[in-house]
């Protein structure tokens, strides 16, 4: 059976706004089986992107026991961080520990270098909450 790692928030976190609002928020990890998952991201309209990894017998049974280590109670909470520790880095950290360090990571050819702001900016819709949000909150940040 296939399941799926997931982060949420952690709702019942003491103090849960006040983290929010400070950047301090744990998050914990959570699985599911892939057809939830999946059935939950077309209900609202996200998209899901899959990579195909070329990994070894030795290198995925690595990568599963990682994520079944990092599952267990004491380990599933972990310290969000917006930019540099989130669901995305998480991915990136995992796989690449389960293979050695040995992913070598390419810019893409049409790679620009740009800012936090810049990026957030590109892909949140104009007028929005979450625009003023950040833009509110990045005030602090620089």
């Amino acid at each position: 059976m296939w399941f799926m790692v997931m982060v949420n928030i952690d709702f019942d976190s003491p103090n849960f706004y006040l983290k929010f609002a400070q950047g301090k928020l744990d998050y914990l990890i959570n699985k599911s089986e892939f057809n939830k998952f999946y059935q939950y991201y077309i209900y609202f309209n996200r998209s899901i992107k899959a990579q195909v990894l070329n990994l070894s017998q030795v290198e995925k049974q690595k990568l599963y026991d990682f994520l079944i280590n990092n599952y267990k109670p004491e380990n599933r909470r972990y310290l969000y961080e917006f930019f540099f520790d989130n669901c995305a880095t998480k991915i990136k950290e995992v796989t690449n520990t389960s293979v050695n360090n040995s992913i070598i990571f390419n810019k893409p050819k049409d790679f620009e270098d740009a800012t936090f702001r810049t990026l957030i900016y590109q892909n949140v819709k104009k007028n929005s909450w979450g625009k003023f949000w950040y833009r509110f909150s990045l005030r602090f940040c620089n």
